[in-house]
């Protein structure tokens, strides 16, 4: 039986970097985040045993040798260090014996120093560490998976400087305004100071824009602004609140910065951890309603995944969600008292987006609802203003039976909401079903007829001897007509049908205007409605002068004349098509009522 040996795995480098470029990281740009996470968490190491330094990493491009170099003032590395943490692929300090769960820390699995392979064929490190009693260290490795590592004679500053030679995979980076948006997205909010060097001067990156700002007064918000906002938006923006939570280890801010945005815009906001820039895709993190403004958020009790660009969604991604969720509608509330007129503004700008969130997320729908406005016959109107007077939401579900429904409802002083737009008959509906003591109606136009007052008897009979007359066919117009009294007196007639009967009647004003192909589809979709047009009724108005004179008239064609032109008008003053009948119907009246006016009353 032959002995067993203990054996190490080989590594195919050039099989590591596959999957780093394929597999792991979605860009190359994250070279640029490992070299400044491993700067960062070398000064925050050094700070360990000098409490008060401050330190740097510098990131240096030399344009023309397409080099960058980036350099670190942090505790730097021993040689042996660099054997353990260099060396060795998944080795790393930070998960030795001695670990302990140093808070800042960014860097969490060794291997992101090969992520430079992604754009370069070799890296140098020249370190020191910060036990000056350890010589200073060179580190090369190239690509094919050699490394070297050798003392220096001359011993260095404490610290750690990287240089890498671009290739072609990474030659995009050899330009200023590439490597400074990049250093910019990782580096702004990491409280550390980050600095790209431009001779003659350096640009500041990290310095004072971490986290710790408070945003409780004017005074607050101004430097904040001045710090913050405009040196990375380059604009102004209406109000900030911050987004603190302890528990959960959350704290930022969100802007509200007046801009028209749509539900589907993702890359309004961005999560950090522990500093560091890890995403503009947050998902379903931040909920959807919060497009209204740019939110910037450091989530320090997440678990991200292994390319560290996403975050896994377990048990405390969800705590961490409805946290975030809360305290924005939190904030979205107070502007209400704080600043309505803002809170106006927002949802004028966002109403469709508002309205279709709401409809889709109760919790959405219960914080916005009541400031949402909505369009009744008695003009615009907050939700809230109304139901501090009226516990019942009357609704015409469609546009056309609320401009029926709006004018008699609206003399009487009745107040009917319009449901015809995108989602508002759904939200009133789900009002009176969430709010306590509201109740919802949904009215048909038809049925609406019903509760009008009734005539005096002697019109009604004068009516009725009249019916025969007006149940005629009048050039191909059918409408049943019935007598109500009604406000205003003014009013000679109102015309209603129901829902079926308004899609109806738009498909045949259509179809008076369209051919070809377009006609066919018209027609085969009129078919499908059906033809019952006496579910369409004019409603006469037994105040009116004219309809009360009408009823005593003893000449057939006069009283059709009469009431072609109620009808028409009727149908005028609810905005409805006029079919190719109607308009018919209206010149024949025009014509008839002129020859009588003409005559002296008598037919010519």
């Amino acid at each position: 039986m032959s002995k067993t040996k203990d054996q190490l795995f080989q590594v195919d480098l050039r099989g590591v970097l596959d999957v780093f470029s394929n597999h792991l990281y979605s860009t190359s740009d994250v070279f640029i985040r490992e070299l400044m996470q491993n700067g960062v968490d070398a000064l925050r190491a050094r700070r360990e045993h000098e409490k008060e330094y401050v330190g740097k990493v510098t990131f240096e491009l030399d344009r023309k040798e397409k080099v960058l170099t980036v350099v670190d003032t942090g505790v730097g590395l021993t040689g042996e260090q660099v054997q353990d943490v260099l060396s060795r692929i998944g080795s790393s300090s930070k998960r030795e014996a001695e670990e302990r769960a140093r808070a800042g820390y960014i860097g969490q699995f060794g291997i992101g120093i090969l992520s430079c392979f992604t754009v370069c064929d070799e890296i140098v490190v020249l370190t020191q560490s910060l036990d000056r009693d350890e010589p200073s260290v060179e580190w090369i490795a190239k690509i094919d998976g050699t490394f070297t590592v050798r003392e220096l004679k001359k011993q260095l500053n404490t610290g750690t400087r990287v240089v890498l030679k671009f290739n072609d995979e990474g030659k995009r980076y050899a330009k200023r305004g590439v490597i400074e948006e990049v250093v910019t997205r990782y580096g702004s909010r990491l409280g550390e100071q980050i600095v790209i060097k431009k001779k003659p001067y350096e640009q500041w990156v990290g310095e004072d824009h971490g986290w710790d700002f408070k945003l409780k007064t004017e005074s607050d918000i101004e430097e904040f602004r001045d710090a913050c906002w405009r040196l990375q938006y380059d604009r102004d923006f209406l109000d900030v609140f911050s987004l603190h939570h302890s528990r959960h280890k959350i704290r930022g801010f969100a802007l509200i910065d007046g801009e028209r945005v749509s539900t589907r815009e993702h890359r309004r906001h961005k999560v950090y951890s522990n500093g560091m820039f890890v995403t503009d895709e947050p998902g379903e993190l931040i909920p959807k309603w919060a497009s209204f403004a740019r939110i910037e958020v450091e989530l320090n009790s997440i678990r991200l995944t292994a390319s560290r660009e996403s975050i896994y969604t377990d048990e405390q991604y969800g705590k961490v969600k409805k946290a975030i969720s809360k305290m924005l509608l939190k904030q979205l509330l107070k502007l209400a008292e704080s600043n309505p007129a803002l809170l106006r503004e927002l949802i004028e700008q966002n109403d469709g987006a508002f309205r279709e969130i709401a409809f889709e997320d109760n919790e959405f729908f219960d914080a916005i609802i009541r400031h949402l406005p909505f369009e009744t016959n008695q003009g615009s109107m907050k939700l809230e203003d109304y139901l501090k007077e009226h516990d019942v939401i009357r609704v015409a579900p469609i546009v056309e039976q609320f401009r029926m429904i709006g004018p008699i409802a609206g003399a009487s002083g009745q107040v009917i909401f319009n449901g015809g737009y995108t989602r508002h008959a759904e939200l009133l509906e789900r009002a009176g079903a969430r709010l306590k003591g509201v109740a919802c109606e949904m009215i048909d136009a038809r049925s609406y007829v019903e509760n009008l007052g009734d005539a005096d008897e002697d019109l009604v009979q004068s009516f009725d001897d009249l019916l025969p007359i007006l149940s005629d066919d009048v050039e191909g117009v059918r409408c049943r007509s019935v007598l109500k009294s009604f406000v205003p007196g003014s009013m000679p007639a109102v015309y209603l049908e129901g829902r079926d009967e308004t899609l109806a009647r738009s498909l045949d004003s259509a179809r008076s205007i369209t051919d070809g192909a377009w006609s066919e589809v018209v027609d085969a979709l009129r078919k499908q409605v059906g033809d019952d047009q006496i579910g369409r009724i004019l409603c006469l108005n037994a105040k009116n002068p004219t309809i009360m004179s009408m009823m005593h008239v003893d000449d057939p064609e006069l009283v059709r004349s009469v009431w072609g032109m109620c009808y028409v008008r009727a149908l005028l003053d609810a905005q409805q098509p006029l079919t190719e009948n109607d308009s018919r119907l209206f010149a024949r009246s025009m014509d008839s009522l002129f020859r009588r006016s003409l005559s002296g009353g008598e037919q010519s």
